[in-house]
């Protein structure tokens, strides 16, 4: 009987779909759109088990129009499934990482890996898949990836009258030195067919995709920038956020790392890291934790030397709040005006973060004129001819609420028991201009 009442689904959702799009063109895999929901065909039946993206439209908009608008659209469960989308054949990075990682996956969690060749029809929705997987070094532009991106996060409708969950994070695994293209090695790497700009347009695609999205699920990005991979690698494990690093990393490091950054860290989520180096010989999840910390924020300084044992918390942090005020008061001059507030303390993360006990305080930048905020001569004659007024506009017209920026500075107390200190941004956003102390 289930069956049936599926098959029966299946068959009026493809009729209806149909029917909304006589005379339209329709897309591989798709009978069409109906309500703005892409009604998904499947790969073994008429309407088999392509899964899809979530979508946010209650059940009525979800099918307007349609003979099943009096039955409710229910979400399809999400599948432990992971698309990678390189080329092992073509690609190098590709060649030795794709099996090194679906080894540990398959070794070490009930994970369904699915590697697909970027010339292949991408599935409607994913498959039903969390987590996408993109190699920049298999890609050959960004607009090829958009595509993809494009099918991979598509709301639609599953043949049994549910809606699909789409992937909530795209990782994008890329080399070092894409950001770097004007220094040595990196500027003789990308001198012929400038495979580096190709492949920091594809890292860009992604990025730009999540914050572009304004339909739900929420949507996560990864860019993970590898050295070159190598089986014999003799240099020590190195994690910096941003393209700062050089040097290679073995197919066993780098198949770990994009197993943390897949499953285990959110700090991978939203942040863009270089990797270096070898397995290190401790390599507990501990060490994971503390080497993707680096990544909030991202981190800016650390110091564990010559700062004495726990016992010193409390000092350290009254004369760090001491600092901060004298720095607040403008005693001292600084670049840029700040305004001090205490760290807010999440105690449910620091057990995720290897510490036992932390305080701390954030230097928060105010707003001036410059970066964004910059106006020219004449666009401020233009801005008040607009306002009719002269001089400055009122507080009320003015006031800014984006994150202006700023720099929290923390001590910790580590589950080993060592006191340090650590520095790091705070109160970012996407486009937060970078500002000096």
């Amino acid at each position: 009987m289930n069956t049936s009442e599926s098959v029966r689904r299946s068959t009026k959702l493809a009729a209806a779909a149909d029917r909304a799009n006589e005379g339209k063109g329709v897309e591989l895999g798709s009978w069409g759109s109906l309500g703005g929901v892409t009604v998904a065909t499947g790969g073994g039946g008429l309407l088999g088990s392509v899964a899809s993206s979530e979508a946010t439209t209650t059940p009525s908009s979800a099918t307007t129009s349609s003979t099943m608008s009096d039955e409710s659209v229910e979400t399809a469960p999400k599948e432990n499934r992971i698309i990678m989308i390189a080329d092992p054949s073509q690609d190098p990075l590709a060649k030795s990482l794709v099996p090194a990682f679906c080894d540990l996956i398959q070794s070490s969690m009930d994970v369904t890996v699915e590697v697909l060749k970027p010339t292949m029809t991408m599935p409607l929705g994913g498959n039903n898949a969390q987590c996408v997987i993109l190699f920049a070094t298999s890609l050959n532009d960004a607009v090829g990836c958009k595509k993809m991106l494009d099918r991979l996060l598509r709301r639609t409708l599953l043949g049994n009258g549910k809606m699909g969950n789409p992937p909530t994070q795209l990782v994008c695994v890329s080399t070092l030195g894409t950001e770097r293209t004007n220094k040595m090695p990196y500027s003789l790497q990308n001198i012929l067919g400038g495979k580096l700009d190709k492949r920091r347009q594809v890292e860009e695609a992604v990025v730009n995709t999540v914050q572009q999205r304004v339909t739900e699920p929420p949507l996560d990005y990864t860019i993970l920038k590898l050295g070159e991979i190598k089986e014999n690698v003799n240099e020590s494990f190195e994690l910096e956020a941003g393209d700062v690093l050089d040097g290679s990393i073995s197919p066993q490091l780098a198949s770990n790392i994009l197993q943390q950054a897949v499953a285990f860290q959110p700090f991978a989520r939203n942040a863009t890291f270089g990797v270096v180096g070898n397995v290190p010989e401790d390599s507990s999840q501990y060490v994971w934790d503390e080497a993707f910390v680096k990544v909030d924020g991202p981190e800016l300084l650390r110091i564990t030397d010559s700062l004495g044992d726990a016992s010193y918390l409390d000092q350290l942090h009254e004369y760090l709040g001491e600092w901060a005020l004298m720095m607040e008061s403008g005693k001292k001059k600084l670049a840029t005006p700040i305004r001090v507030a205490p760290s807010s303390i999440q105690l449910a993360n620091l057990a995720r973060e290897g510490v036992r006990e932390r305080a701390g305080v954030r230097l928060l930048f105010l707003p001036t004129n410059t970066g964004s905020a910059y106006m020219s001569k004449a666009e401020e004659r233009a801005r008040e001819e607009q306002s009719g007024t002269k001089g400055s506009l009122p507080s009320s017209r003015k006031r800014r609420t984006k994150p202006e920026g700023g720099v929290e500075v923390l001590v910790e107390v580590t589950k080993d028991d060592t006191l340090r200190v650590r520095t790091k941004r705070c109160n970012m956003a996407d486009d937060t201009v970078l500002k000096e102390i």
